[in-house]
């Protein structure tokens, strides 16, 4: 006994834990040891990340071009410029536009505004000719036309591709 009472050793003495933790040592080692697996196993479990399904997933939204103030601007020789952003929903993912579909698409060529934003997204300006002829031009809306998108996976080279 200390001059100020008993020592936090003696207490437990008192009150039998110290002989019960000498006597029970391996049983205690064994349940901390399976406790702590079982807790590191349940962080992972609930932190990893969704499992790869091979698909670059990208969001495309219209967004001003270059040229003008508008998601589509209409040269003076009928070239149609549009301008996208895409995003890849995935921080691993890069991705970049290849061209235009949409109805009475002859031929497209792509502009990159910036090479990468935050988020890795993507400003193009896609240059549009189109093929007045087809009477699906004449109804045609904004909506009706998207870009041609392109990427690549950190682990994998899938060309497969779901616009979100």
């Amino acid at each position: 006994m200390g001059p100020d009472g008993p020592t936090w050793d003696e207490r437990l003495e008192d009150v039998l834990i110290t002989q019960f933790v000498r006597r029970h040592r391996a049983v205690l080692a064994g349940v901390t040891a399976a406790a702590t697996v079982a807790m590191a196993a349940a962080f992972y479990l609930s932190t990893r990340p969704p499992p790869d399904d091979g698909v670059v997933h990208v969001s495309i939204e219209p967004v001003a071009t270059g040229v003008g103030d508008a998601p589509a601007v209409v040269s003076e020789d009928g070239v149609m410029i549009l301008g996208y952003r895409l995003t890849p929903d995935r921080g691993t993912d890069t991705v970049r536009a290849l061209g235009l579909v949409g109805p009475a698409v002859r031929a497209s060529s792509v502009e990159l505004r910036t090479a990468t934003l935050p988020g890795r997204a993507v400003l193009a300006d896609v240059s549009v000719v189109p093929g007045c002829d087809d009477p699906r031009s004449a109804t045609a809306t904004l909506a009706a036309y998207g870009p041609v998108p392109s990427g690549s996976r950190a682990c994998s080279s899938s060309s497969r591709w779901r616009s979100t």
